[in-house]
C-alpha cells in the first residue's frame, strides 16, 4: 500500500508569501502560527526578516514552524520515507528533512564514555592547537576519569598528564613546533587503543549533536 501524504495536515492552503504579507501589513499584523502553516516551506525564513516588514514574526517562530512541518517525517521508516520523497522534494524541504533523520541519530557529548571524549579532545587539540588552556584542562579531568573508570592505568595516565603540562606551560609562539602535534597524536593513538569496539564502531557512524568547537574539528555539527 502506497503512503498518502496529505498537503497540509492543518487543512490551509499554500499561500505565496507575497501574498499572506501584504494581507497582513493591510491588516497591521504579524505573521502568526496560522499564516506560518500556509507558507511554502522554502520561503518560511523570508516571515522574520526585514523583506515581512512590519508583518515579521521572530526567527525563533520560524524555527519552530520548519520543525513542525518536517515532524511527522522524522519517525518513518525507510520504505515511508522513500514513499513521501517526491512531496518533500515538490515541498522544498527534502534535504532540510533528510538532515533532520540524520541528527536524530546522533549522540550526546555526555552520553560518551570518558575515553571517547578524551579521544576526541585530544584530536581536537592536535587539528588545531590555538587557545589550548580549556582543552587541556578538559583533558586532565577526562584522565582522571578514565582512570576511575578502569580505562586508563595510573602509569598511563602520568605520561599523559605530563605531555599536557609541557603543552600548557610552553611558549605559545613554540606551538608552530611539529613535535607538539606529534605528541598530541601520540596521545590520542594510545587512547584510541583503550577505547572498545562498540565505542569505536558507534563513533564511526554516529555524529554527536551537542559538541562544538571554535574550529569546528570533528565536523560533528550538522
Amino acid at each position: 500500500m502506497s503512503l498518502i501524504v496529505d498537503i497540509d495536515p492543518h487543512g490551509a492552503p499554500r499561500r505565496s508569501f507575497v501574498e499572506l504579507r501584504e494581507r497582513l501589513l493591510t491588516v497591521g499584523r504579524k505573521f502568526t502560527e496560522e499564516e506560518l502553516h500556509q507558507l511554502p516551506y522554502e520561503e518560511l525564513p523570508l516571515a522574520a526578516i526585514a523583506n515581512a516588514g512590519a508583518a515579521a514574526c521572530t526567527l525563533e517562530e520560524v524555527v519552530e514552524a520548519k520543525h513542525h512541518r518536517r515532524y511527522r517525517f522524522l519517525h518513518m521508516n525507510d520504505t515511508e520515507f522513500e514513499e513521501a520523497a517526491c512531496y518533500l522534494h515538490c515541498q522544498g524541504m527534502y534535504e532540510a528533512t533528510v538532515a533532520a533523520r540524520r541528527r536524530s541519530t546522533y549522540l550526546k557529548w555526555a552520553s560518551l564514555p570518558p575515553i571517547t571524549q578524551l579521544w576526541c579532545t585530544l584530536n581536537c587539540l592536535y587539528t588545531h592547537i590555538d587557545c589550548p588552556t580549556e582543552r587541556i584542562k578538559a583533558c586532565v579531568l577526562l584522565i582522571s576519569r578514565c582512570v576511575h573508570g578502569g580505562w586508563l592505568t595510573q602509569e598511563q595516565a602520568d605520561i599523559h598528564d605530563m605531555a599536557l603540562e609541557q603543552l600548557r606551560w610552553a611558549d605559545p609562539s613554540s606551538y608552530a613546533n611539529g613535535n607538539f602535534r606529534i605528541l598530541l597524536g601520540t596521545l590520542a593513538e594510545q587512547t584510541l587503543t583503550r577505547m572498545s569496539l562498540d565505542d569505536k564502531t558507534l563513533f564511526e557512524h554516529a555524529g554527536v549533536i551537542d559538541y562544538s568547537c571554535t574550529s569546528n574539528c570533528y565536523r560533528f555539527l550538522d
